[in-house]
């Protein structure tokens, strides 16, 4: 840590230090604190080749207890500004072990000393705010290397962070999800929310909806038909793929 801070006291003297002793109070908040009150939507690469059944080891690993499963297919922008509006992170997850996130922050610090000069150019509130979400997204987006077969990435939301906004641009309520009652934001894919988000609207980036193993195939089939036309998709029959691929109970 003394190198990471003497590296960016080179290009903003005491940046460093402060992006730190600002990540761990926010850490330790017991009120805003990551640990409490971060909020996080999980998605996975999806390749063209699972277009018809999906990946069993997503099928095997989520929704177990749950009789119906499906999956949905989006095709999201390379780059929106809607992620900055909702005030959100949208991350790939980095399956490391300790030797590769060693590699990782030694390598932040030799591109930060190469850059130095670039890097004075930017105001020091503009690099103290990239220390603290570099320490926010490592905190959320790391997991084990042996995950590395989900590709995750991950939306990160910290409500508490920002200033509280009127109308809130993520509503929320209170949820029973598997008998525990929490807080859930919803995170919004409609346009009519806001012109920013249109590009997230989910008449726009809906793909297909692949229906996991299931004893009600069709029933669920006319279910989410009707709910994809009353959102927008088009033809939303055509998009809708029954998945055969078997599941051991």
């Amino acid at each position: 840590m003394e190198k990471f801070v003497a590296v960016f006291d080179s290009i903003h003297r005491g940046v460093a230090r402060e992006a730190i002793d600002s990540f761990n109070r926010f850490w330790t908040s017991t009120d805003i604190g990551v640990q409490t009150q971060t909020y996080i939507s999980s998605i996975s690469e999806h390749d063209s080749s699972e277009d018809e059944h999906g990946r069993l080891s997503m099928w095997r690993a989520f929704g177990a207890d749950a009789p119906a499963r499906v999956a949905l297919v989006f095709r999201v922008p390379p780059f929106s500004d809607a992620v900055e509006f909702l005030q959100c992170i949208f991350s790939p997850v980095a399956y490391l072990n300790k030797t590769s996130a060693h590699a990782i922050f030694a390598e932040v610090l030799v591109n930060a000393e190469n850059e130095r000069d670039f890097l004075r150019t930017v105001s020091y509130e503009q690099v103290r705010n990239l220390i603290f979400f570099s320490f926010v997204v490592a905190s959320t987006c790391v997991k084990h290397e042996g995950f590395k077969e989900e590709r995750e990435w991950r939306i990160v939301y910290l409500p508490g962070y920002y200033p509280p906004m009127n109308p809130p641009r993520i509503e929320s309520e209170v949820k029973c999800l598997s008998g525990v009652p929490q807080i859930v934001f919803k995170f919004p894919l409609d346009a009519s929310v806001a012109p920013e988000i249109a590009e997230i609207d989910i008449a726009t980036m809906f793909d297909r909806l692949i229906i996991g193993p299931s004893r009600y195939p069709w029933v669920m089939y006319e279910a989410f038909k009707r709910t994809l036309e009353q959102a927008g998709v088009s033809d939303p029959g055509a998009k809708i793929i029954t998945s055969s691929i078997p599941i051991r109970s």
